[in-house]
């Protein structure tokens, strides 16, 4: 058995018990609630990733390792400063201003932060690997080296 196919489902379980962790009160309870969301989201994402590998024939060499790692890291950092700054007011007046800010704000705020945090760490990332392994953005697909 290779030790990657039991590392990688754990990846995630570990983010969330070290999300947990930072804000946590006096228990463990918030670690072991975004450990284990983290590992669900994890099974789900791998099986996603599998059927559509599956459905649309793609072969599974040519997914960017690079662009999901950014999407992770960027969703992670996204969704924490998201929540801490002032991303929740906007979001809340952009769509639906009257819910409560005081309410909904960091929710709101963590939203936004994960959703671009994830666009911003897979495109940056991905353009990092491809701008880093000297080939230009169509040799991926054509396997010509530039």
């Amino acid at each position: 058995m290779k030790f990657k196919y039991i590392v990688w489902p754990f990846t995630a379980c570990r983010v969330g018990i070290g999300i947990g962790l930072l804000t946590r009160s006096s228990d463990y309870t918030p670690s072991l609630v975004l450990g284990t969301a983290g590992l669900i989201a994890r099974l789900l994402g791998a099986l996603i990733v599998s059927g559509v590998h599956l459905g649309l024939k793609m072969d599974p060499a040519k997914t960017s390792l690079a662009a999901i790692c950014g999407a992770l890291i960027g969703a992670c950092v996204g969704g924490y400063l998201g929540a801490i700054s002032k991303l929740g007011s906007s979001m809340i007046a952009l769509f639906n201003p009257d819910l409560p800010e005081g309410d909904f704000g960091s929710l709101f705020g963590g939203f936004g932060g994960v959703l671009i945090g994830a666009c911003a760490g897979a495109v940056a990332l991905a353009g990092c690997s491809v701008a880093g392994s000297g080939r230009n953005a169509n040799s991926r697909m054509t396997g010509s080296m530039a």
